[in-house]
């Protein structure tokens, strides 16, 4: 009898031991670093759960991360797309600083690229989910710099345009709310390879937006230095689908209605003026 009844004890404590650690695991995200976040984004983030906002299309392979998710292409060692959710909340809170901590994304079952292929390359190393995007958390910001999230990126695009066009999109996503943010290359036959990885360079890139309150645009801007406005280079979402071979937020049928994707109002996505101007005059010179 005293035996048994020290091996229930032992389970007991066990059990208890592991409710202990469940809880202070909860609360350890909820009320530790990064806890606001977690409050407002997590239970719908996590491993993509009900991340409907995904575009559907050719990719070998899905891949979430904890804020965003994407669909790699072997063939290209690059994503097609790369869908996050962003809110005023997130770019608000701008806690987190860059890690640079660029590295291979081992979720990527055939191996994404590595550093070797980007080195004396004359390419940068070019978000598609931002960093910038990402400063709210830790966890969030680190991931954006794995390697799947990232494509050949020349500098005077990179460092300009690109960078105009994602400050632009924190601006729209304060004014506007939520928005569902894809992001991606556009490849052509006969593309550039760098690396012993044969990364694909882009001949464009493109950014599909969607709010929460149903207004949608879409932006593609060749690969090169650019002089023209950010306004010169958006499109509807329906032109970036014909390019890309991509059908954007099929799930969201309620926002991305035939006509939020035909068509958009540019009076919707004003620009900067000021950030257009410090393109032209310093940042395209690099």
């Amino acid at each position: 009898r005293g035996g048994r009844g020290s091996s229930i004890g032992a389970s007991l404590w066990r059990l208890l031991l592991i409710a202990v650690l469940l809880l202070a695991t909860v609360l350890y995200f909820v009320a530790g670093p990064g806890g606001e976040a977690f409050r407002q984004n997590r239970p719908a983030e996590v491993a993509g759960v009900d991340r409907l906002y995904l575009p559907t299309g050719p990719s070998d392979q899905v891949v979430h991360h904890t804020y965003y998710s994407l669909g790699y292409e072997e063939d290209w060692e690059l994503p097609r797309w790369v869908a996050h959710r962003l809110t005023p909340a997130s770019v608000a809170a701008r806690g987190v600083e860059r890690s640079d901590d660029f590295r291979p994304d081992p979720a990527v079952r055939t191996g994404s690229a590595d550093l070797d292929d980007y080195r004396r390359s004359g390419y940068s190393r070019g978000h598609l989910a931002p960093a910038g995007d990402m400063r709210f958390d830790r966890r969030a910001m680190s991931e954006s710099f794995l390697l799947s999230n990232v494509a050949p990126q020349r500098p005077e695009h990179n460092g300009a345009v690109w960078r105009e066009l994602e400050e632009t999109v924190r601006d729209w996503v304060s004014d506007h709310g939520p928005t569902y943010v894809v992001t991606g290359p556009i490849v052509g036959a006969g593309a550039r390879r760098i690396g012993r990885s044969e990364v694909a360079v882009p001949d464009a890139f493109y950014k599909v937006l969607l709010t929460e309150a149903g207004r949608g645009v879409g932006f593609v801007i060749p690969h090169a230095r650019q002089t023209e406005p950010l306004s010169d280079f958006a499109v509807s979402i329906d032109e970036v689908e014909a390019l890309t071979g991509l059908d954007f937020f099929p799930e969201l049928e309620a926002l991305a209605t035939p006509a939020v994707e035909s068509r958009f109002e540019p009076t919707h996505w004003p620009v900067d003026e000021r950030r257009y101007r410090r393109r032209l005059e310093s940042w395209n010179n690099q």
